[in-house]
């Protein structure tokens, strides 16, 4: 199973190249890439720890890819309301 190797190191590629970013989103994304990846070969080579962190992180980085298409008000986030919960 050499080309599953090469998918696990392909993976980890990713993720190390996607650290030395400076642009957020281009990490993310090569992140996203790495971590889906060295997920599915962790979880396929029975490596749990590192299918369940891999996971994880790959959760986190859609998290922070969809987090800035949303308005604060698709989200159910509404300064009025606030406003009021502050000013009690």
């Amino acid at each position: 199973m050499v080309w599953l190797e090469i998918v696990g190191w392909a993976g980890s590629l990713l993720v190390i190249v996607s650290l030395t970013q400076a642009r957020v989103l281009r990490f993310r994304w090569l992140n996203l890439a790495g971590a889906v990846i060295a997920t599915a070969y962790n979880t396929i080579v029975g490596i749990w720890p590192f299918a369940v962190m891999n996971g994880v992180i790959a959760v986190i980085d859609v998290y922070w890819l969809v987090l800035p298409t949303l308005s604060p008000e698709s989200i159910g986030f509404h300064w009025t309301t606030i406003t009021a919960f502050v000013r009690g």
